[in-house]
């Protein structure tokens, strides 16, 4: 309910967990309500974040992250769904005291607590202003309009949050000088496009990681050694932060939010933008000062441009950080062009090294160069990319290693999918210290979300409670039946186990049935 308020205060709002049987929960760190807030604050206006998965002061963990309650059973017959984090007495407690509260909804699997929180606010306190924003937020708008959402912010809210601040506080209830927002005026719904992308990151105001509950995400980390595993000492303290020093990726893969981050609705946030160096350097200053030890580098691309990387890397090295695995990195980025031919970039490995990197990963997706071409952006060219080379050279230096690859693109063939277990098997052999195997999932707001919907794979009524890694495929009328896929990804690290005597991979996906692989081996 949209009304003028002549000093807003907001509560910047992360919802509370919800996780599928078997799957590992632990704290997200997310820095989207520490930007708003910054932003916010900066304006002028009064605002505070609460993680509702941990809680805040009052909250103990055992009451919150340690208290699973089961809110469904039986999800597309592959278990239940249980719920983590404040009571629903708690959460609105917490809001009572604020005038807009500003939802963060970053992943597809948390829409349902986010509806939770946000129509528990509207059956309790309608006359506050509820408002949403994240990649899956806006990539579900309607859906999160139809829950209590009085507003949506469809790009980055930085700018577009204090313009909204100040329209609620000026009493213009047409909020036509927001950029980046969707809502519903009477029946009718209202879209303001995006005409100013942030380029220079530098605009945005530092994040308030101090207002984030670090204390209750080290607690929890320190029971799985931190991000990664990458804690030596068992018995160390796992001091944590999250940071970003760009934004965007010059790659258009069909499976990520980025693919369809280009155009009025969003604005160019898929485009690849940075923060300078200099600001970089702020930012792991402040970190030092919260007594931060590691640094987990959320960038979708850190290695856009290289030349930039090493000059950040290297002023790593003074601040005696950890770092956390990288995100964002592609395989590519680990060669460099050498007579004509694609070597392993050496340099850059003993630059990950030197910066404090103990861990690197390598998403090498796929092992099939056509589904690497057709839906993967061809990021990376499997005969002319020695991963073999790289796995060694990364062992040699010093770095562990793993791996991520992706199975059941929807066209995807049995063959195809054997020369990915194939691959595994020859990486795990070159040293790999360990391989993930993900189902593709359809996320909202990719190509292949839209495109499976497009052509008759994907339901366009599914809900986001059916979507999750240990659930199979949502995917219809894939070339490999679901069954197989989801016992394929589930054996997989026992089939790389086995001794070479034992079995070969080629046998195992060509079994015919599953009772026969048992039978075998």
């Amino acid at each position: 309910m949209l009304r003028q308020i002549k000093d807003p205060k907001f509560l910047l709002v992360y919802p509370p967990l919800q996780f599928q049987d078997g799957e590992v929960v632990r704290p997200d760190g997310c820095l989207a309500n520490a930007y708003l807030d910054s932003s916010l604050t900066k304006a002028g206006y009064e605002s505070k974040i609460i993680d509702m998965a941990v809680g805040e002061e009052q909250d103990t963990l055992e009451e919150t992250f340690y208290n699973p309650v089961k809110i469904k059973d039986a999800v597309r017959g592959t278990g239940g769904i249980s719920r983590i984090g404040i009571s629903t007495n708690r959460i609105l407690e917490s809001v009572k005291d604020y005038d807009i509260i500003g939802i963060t909804s970053v992943f597809t699997q948390q829409a349902s607590r986010c509806f939770e929180v946000s129509n528990l606010i509207k059956e309790h306190y309608p006359e506050k202003i509820v408002v949403g924003g994240g990649t899956n937020c806006r990539s579900m708008s309607d859906l999160f309009l139809k829950n209590g959402f009085d507003v949506v912010f469809t790009s980055e809210a930085e700018h577009s949050i204090v313009e909204f601040a100040r329209s609620i506080h000026k009493g213009d209830l047409s909020l036509s000088k927001v950029e980046g927002i969707c809502f519903y005026q009477g029946n009718k719904l209202q879209i303001n496009p995006v005409i100013n992308t942030i380029w220079d990151l530098d605009e945005i105001p530092m994040p308030s990681w101090h207002k984030l509950p670090l204390k209750k995400h080290w607690d929890i980390s320190n029971l799985w050694t931190g991000r990664e595993g990458l804690v030596e000492d068992k018995d160390e303290y796992v001091k944590y932060a999250n940071i970003f020093t760009s934004r965007g990726c010059p790659f258009n893969c069909t499976f990520c939010h980025i693919s369809m981050e280009q155009g009025d609705w969003t604005g160019d946030i898929g485009k690849f933008r940075v923060h300078s160096v200099d600001r970089v350097v702020e930012e792991f200053k402040v970190l030092k000062e919260l007594d931060i030890k590691y640094l987990y580098i959320n960038d979708d691309s850190l290695l856009a441009k290289k030349k930039r990387a090493y000059e950040i890397f290297d002023k790593l090295r003074s601040f005696d950080f950890r770092l956390a695995d990288i995100n964002g990195i592609n395989v590519i980025h680990f060669f460099k062009k050498h007579k004509g031919k694609l070597i392993v970039d050496e340099e850059l490995l003993h630059m990950f090294y030197e910066a404090g990197f103990r861990k690197i990963s390598i998403p090498l997706e796929n092992g099939n160069q056509r589904i690497l071409d057709k839906w993967c952006d061809g990021k990376w060219n499997i005969e002319k990319c020695d991963t073999i080379s790289l796995v060694k050279k990364m062992k040699e230096i010093g770095l562990a290693t793993d791996g991520n690859i992706m199975i059941g693109f929807p066209d995807e063939t049995m063959d195809e999918m054997t020369t990915s277990f194939i691959m595994a098997k020859k990486h795990m052999e070159a040293g790999m210290d360990g391989l993930g195997f993900f189902i593709v999932q359809p996320f909202p707001g990719t190509k292949i979300y839209h495109e499976t919907i497009a052509n008759g794979q994907l339901s366009p009524d599914w809900h986001p409670d059916e979507i999750g890694w240990q659930k199979g495929s949502m995917f219809e009328n894939l070339l490999i039946p679901n069954e197989v896929l989801v016992y394929c990804r589930r054996m997989m690290w026992q089939v790389l186990g086995l001794d070479e005597k034992k079995k070969s991979v080629v046998d195992f996906v060509q079994l015919d049935s599953m009772g026969k692989f048992n039978e075998k081996y």
